[in-house]
């Protein structure tokens, strides 16, 4: 899926046999991608689907910071009811 954060463009995939939950690459890569475990489910998987979007916004972002905001979006969000079609 092509996804456009701050007016750049990457491709969010769900990618099976990922050595992390997730990953980006930097925002300046031709052909940038954001890769989520398939294996993931429910409001794991929003966290890390929030986590790597802050990534892909703000590189600069210290990981810590990414992690625990990621947490608790995806927290805020799975208690308004957000789930995946």
């Amino acid at each position: 899926m092509r996804i456009r954060i701050l007016n750049r463009f990457w491709n969010l995939r769900f990618a099976p046999n990922l050595a992390n939950r997730g990953d980006c690459d930097p925002p300046d890569k031709r052909g940038k991608e954001i890769r989520v475990s398939s294996a993931l489910k429910g409001e794991e998987r929003l966290e890390v689907i929030v986590h790597e979007l802050v990534h892909s916004a703000s590189w600069h972002i210290d990981e810590k910071y990414a992690e625990r905001f990621a947490r608790d979006a995806a927290r805020v969000l799975w208690r308004l009811g957000y789930r995946e079609d």
